[in-house]
């Protein structure tokens, strides 16, 4: 039997990451890319390994408010739609806040389904794709639990940076770094 993989994509902090890759490691980078454009089932495996089988993968996002912005609460709704009919992706969605407009509530999502999933026993890894340190609460706690014996839980932490963050390097069982060769081949 195979190691039992969950992947849960800060879906804002992808995006902002592929935008910003370039103008923050220019030598490693040679342009920016947009999370629309990802390939999600490429992307999910890409992580994987030969004993491990992919259990579930959560994105976690907010729609932009109409009110604000009709192109992009539209563009977000196609996306999140796209991602759950073609890549059967669990959409889990936080909201937006006005002045000034941004998500809240995504990374709470995000770090409640790690540690609830660890309880319930639904993965032997997760991969979290995400820099925002406002997880590491819940990935300490999840290794301080969980991180020996026979229920054991993993947390590796995926990241576009070029420097890890020393809070992901020092509570989950392993950091991923993602260079510009394997964001090519994941773009549609």
């Amino acid at each position: 039997m195979g190691y039992r993989s969950n992947i849960y994509i800060d879906g804002q902090n992808l995006h902002r990451s592929l935008q910003n890759v370039h103008k923050y490691n220019p030598r490693h980078f040679k342009k920016s890319y947009d999370s629309y454009s990802i390939n999600y089932d490429s992307f999910s495996k890409m992580f994987l390994k030969s004993d491990s089988i992919l259990n579930e993968v959560k994105y976690y996002g907010a729609v932009f408010p109409f009110e604000f912005n009709q192109d992009k609460h539209d563009k977000d709704k196609l996306f999140h739609a796209r991602l759950k009919d073609l890549y059967k992706i669990d959409i889990r969605l936080g909201k937006f806040k006005r002045n000034p407009v941004r998500e809240k509530g995504v990374d709470v999502l995000l770090a409640l389904d790690l540690v609830l999933d660890a309880i319930d026993d639904k993965y032997d890894n997760a991969f979290v794709v995400s820099d925002d340190t406002d997880l590491i609460p819940a990935i300490e706690e999840i290794s301080r639990r969980y991180g020996s014996g026979e229920k054991q839980k993993r947390i590796y932490q995926i990241t576009l940076r070029d420097k890890l963050l020393n809070e992901f390097k020092d509570n989950c069982y392993f950091c991923i770094k993602i260079g510009e060769d394997k964001i090519k081949k994941i773009m549609v």
